[in-house]
């Protein structure tokens, strides 16, 4: 038997529900990566050495709706198809990101390493799906978090 909610809650419970969701859109990319990411220069000449391969992110968030929110940090980090357990390399960090409502999109990029070996090469491969789920200021809910899936490039030369 199903009861349907009284009329006098539905207001309140969208009002609840419009407020913790964020309304943030994500877009970007991500790709593997073996180059350093600072520059060395001797005599004049700038090289770039190797080092063990990585996931280099670069995203674009914006806010079409809900007031002020700030990305602060990401929640979770998953490839779908791999065992690997990434987290965000210390070296280049997610940096937190203010949106105002209906403001314009903002662009933070930094490297996934793996978790506790970050000298380590990431064993992932070009296609491989990386899912990001981002926590905001505000809506703790799993369900307000915004997300995104993308598929793993190569770094072009």
């Amino acid at each position: 038997m199903h009861v349907p909610a009284p009329s006098f809650l539905i207001t309140p419970v969208r009002r609840a529900y419009g407020y913790f969701r964020t309304g943030v859109k994500v877009e970007g990319d991500a790709w593997l990566c073996d180059q350093n990411h600072f520059y060395m220069s001797s005599g004049g000449v700038s090289s770039r050495d190797r080092v063990p391969q990585h996931i280099d992110v670069e995203l674009r968030f914006w806010n079409r709706r809900g007031g002020r929110v700030t990305i602060i940090d990401v929640a979770s980090i998953d490839l779908p198809l791999r065992t690997l357990d990434l987290a965000v390399a210390e070296w280049e960090p997610f940096k937190s990101v203010t949106l105002e409502e209906g403001g314009g999109q903002e662009t933070r990029s930094f490297v996934l390493v793996p978790r506790g070996a970050p000298e380590e090469r990431v064993e992932a491969s070009t296609g491989d799906l990386l899912d990001l789920e981002f926590r905001p200021s505000r809506g703790s809910e799993r369900s307000a978090r915004p997300r995104i899936r993308l598929s793993l490039g190569v770094q072009s030369p």
